[in-house]
């Protein structure tokens, strides 16, 4: 291995970085990726594992100019849109830039194959991979595995965990929790609330872009659906003295209820939802489809309904005939005309929507739940359209606007289709 060493000293006393250089650190990278408008945001965890157990016994006579080596090559391909933070001694989390949608993806393989082309410079070191792995991640996946994972030295740790935390404490302060009400089409009154999760940034509020594909857009999902959790928990002792109160709808996202996080979840409903005031709560599972198994829908509603009222599952029109087999024992299934586009759509596609989910759910009847309902609703076209196709539910706009206390529009709207 002589003359891939040499190479990687050669590379090490290369200090070109050009005026375009990259944002340094991993709360650069947290920021850049909070920030990001263009497609779903993901972190690329550049991986120098298989090198290290290449070399063996010799890795850490080398490990430090192969990974400063490796740093040269990547920055060389960063600009001053993007970020990285190097991780331990093997790998790099790094936020890459895009213009449009899928073109991080290509970046990352292409930096990939070029790190590991100039590292080997072509010599025939045996490795069971390509030597650079590179892997996708969302800012959840960052913070629930870095310290197992990802930094891999001791010592780092507990610097790790510290960093954790201080995203989590910043994104959890950037969080809030709107009410939208809830239109009971039947009798023409606000009988309900739905939860929105909402975030605010440097760069303004995005909660026109929270939810994309029936899931988040920044998928930091038990963190967001906890602070749900909590803002319910204040809003049901608000409304203790009505005689009339409300249905509560509370958007958690599957994941949150899969492995371990599903008995956390449930325990933490259990504690922030009386016996009593169970009745009151429906539970929406957003992002069935987001890469988890669909085999455990119907475990997952059965868990939630032993402590809520009923659960609703929210689906894209693609994704429908699919959750199908496995969402007969919901309560309601639904879509948010939010999810068909992050910039807007016209009344001519959001009326398309509404009919073309409501005619396979006909079509799907007999699998799925005869109650359906449809959010993001704007006007009064989609209200009316909304009634003809015999959706039981609606809010958005066309209903009333959002607002922190759910207490208010509750009591002030009560509005037919006029």
């Amino acid at each position: 291995m002589t003359e891939p060493i040499v190479t990687l000293r050669s590379l090490q006393e290369s200090t070109d970085q050009g005026d375009d250089f990259p944002q340094m650190g991993l709360a650069n990278v947290v920021r850049e990726y909070c920030a990001a408008t263009v497609g779903l945001p993901r972190l690329y965890v550049f991986s120098l594992k298989e090198f290290r157990e290449a070399f063996g016994s010799h890795w850490q006579a080398v490990a430090e100019g192969t990974v400063l080596a490796a740093e040269r090559i990547l920055q060389g391909w960063l600009g001053s849109r993007d970020a990285y933070s190097r991780q331990g001694d093997v790998s790099f989390v790094t936020f890459l830039a895009q213009n449009r949608s899928g073109e991080a993806d290509q970046r990352a393989t292409t930096i990939a194959t070029d790190m590991r082309d100039r590292l080997l410079s072509g010599q025939p070191v045996t490795l069971k991979g390509n030597g650079v792995q590179v892997k996708g991640i969302s800012l959840s996946e960052l913070v629930d595995n870095a310290v197992a994972h990802m930094f891999e030295r001791p010592s780092a740790a507990a610097q790790a965990q510290s960093q954790s935390n201080e995203i989590l404490a910043k994104l959890h302060h950037q969080l809030s929790t709107v009410y939208a009400p809830v239109l009971t089409l039947d009798s023409g009154m606000v009988q309900g609330m739905q939860s929105i999760a909402r975030r605010e940034t440097e760069t303004g509020r995005r909660s026109g872009q929270w939810v994309l594909n029936g899931g988040y857009d920044d998928p930091l999902t038990v963190a967001v659906d906890m602070h749900g959790l909590e803002s319910l928990s204040a809003q049901l002792k608000a409304t203790q003295p009505w005689k009339e109160r409300p249905v509560f709808i509370l958007p958690l996202h599957f994941r949150s209820m899969l492995g371990k996080n599903r008995e956390r979840m449930v325990a933490q409903l259990q504690k922030a939802v009386p016996a009593d005031r169970q009745m009151e709560l429906r539970i929406e599972l957003v992002g069935v489809l987001d890469n988890f198994p669909l085999s455990d829908l119907p475990q997952v509603i059965s868990d939630l309904r032993s402590v809520c009222g009923g659960v609703f599952v929210r689906s894209l029109l693609s994704h429908l005939e699919r959750i199908a087999p496995h969402a007969g024992r919901a309560d309601a299934v639904g879509m948010d005309l939010n999810d068909l586009s992050r910039h807007g759509v016209s009344s001519e596609q959001r009326i398309r929507a509404l009919q073309d989910f409501a005619n396979l759910a006909t079509v799907c009847r007999g699998r799925l739940p005869r109650l359906r309902y449809a959010w993001g609703l704007r006007d009064d076209e989609d209200l009316r359209e909304a009634a003809k196709l015999k959706y039981a539910l609606v809010s958005g706009f066309a209903v009333d606007g959002e607002g922190h206390d759910a207490r208010v529009p509750y009591q002030k709207s009560v509005k037919g289709l006029g």
